[in-house]
């Protein structure tokens, strides 16, 4: 909503100043007291403003949900890390990772210039 009335505010500054430079005049002028400005920087005013709460409404929004992704992310690793099934040692059998051991070397598996 905010950036649509930023975006509201704009054309109408670019519109009322279009008007201005091309009719001429000043008849859009703000005054207080003693002093007056055009109303263009009103609405830039306004824009500005809304723009600001737009942003700042994003990035409450993103820190929200980069707090709960962390939170969420402890709670798997909490749940996962004690878990209800204890861990079984791994089978050697199935162990493919390491490459074999050699068999031991008796006297006759040693190459003939040993012997």
């Amino acid at each position: 909503m905010n950036l649509f009335l930023a975006l509201f505010w704009l054309i109408c500054a670019v519109v009322l100043f279009a008007y201005e430079y091309l009719l001429g005049g000043e008849r859009f002028q703000i005054h207080l007291g003693r002093f007056s400005f055009p109303g263009v920087w009103l609405m830039l005013a306004l824009m500005v403003y809304n723009l600001v709460r737009w942003w700042s409404y994003r990035s409450l929004r993103a820190r929200q949900r980069m707090v709960e992704f962390a939170r969420a992310h402890e709670e798997w690793e909490r749940r996962h890390r004690h878990s209800s099934h204890p861990a079984q040692p791994v089978d050697p059998n199935f162990n493919f990772t390491d490459d074999p051991q050699p068999p031991p070397r008796g006297i006759i598996d040693r190459p003939p210039s040993d012997n």
